[in-house]
């Protein structure tokens, strides 16, 4: 949410699918986010809103969703809305599979399919990829440690870890 609060304050449009999180409850994130408070006031919540309203798209799915399905209503979004970045949050709640016979396979198609997908529309997409588990969560994760296929960063212009460090 932080990058895409910048985002939008750049003057960019967004659409978000996690499929782990109800819109409602992303917009209650949100909003603690942009106010930097924990409880806003119903005015300064109304405020945000209107701020966000032609910004932001959610995608209403909670659980997994096809990755054909998410790459159509995003075209759409892109050439309805001029939506200009994607998020994907995460490829777990796709009908990618993580594991098991051809499992790479599909992950590297599926990248395939979001970079055609941002190349087509001079847009961005954002996937978000989960790191392996290690012994521990002392030291911060790199792009070598996402799970999963290597074809998944391999395909990205971009990749940024994020990470909390725990003391």
């Amino acid at each position: 949410n932080q990058v895409l609060i910048g985002l939008m304050a750049q003057g960019e449009r967004v659409c978000v699918f996690s499929g782990e999180m109800p819109p409602a409850v992303q917009g209650k994130r949100l909003v603690r986010q942009l106010s930097g408070v924990q409880r806003p006031s119903p005015t300064y919540i109304d405020a945000m809103q209107d701020w966000v309203r032609d910004r932001m798209w959610l995608f209403n799915t909670v659980g997994s969703a096809p990755i054909a399905r998410l790459c159509e209503v995003f075209r759409y979004a892109a050439k309805r809305y001029g939506i200009g970045h994607f998020v994907i949050d995460s490829l777990m709640m796709t009908d990618v599979p993580e594991d098991g016979p051809g499992a790479f396979s599909a992950q590297k198609e599926a990248v395939q399919k979001l970079v055609m997908l941002a190349k087509e529309n001079r847009a961005h997409v954002h996937l978000v990829a989960h790191p392996r588990k290690a012994k521990d969560e002392s030291a911060a994760p790199g792009k070598l440690d996402v799970g999963g296929s290597g074809k998944i960063t391999d395909g990205a212009d971009n990749v940024f870890s994020v990470w909390s460090a725990r003391t």
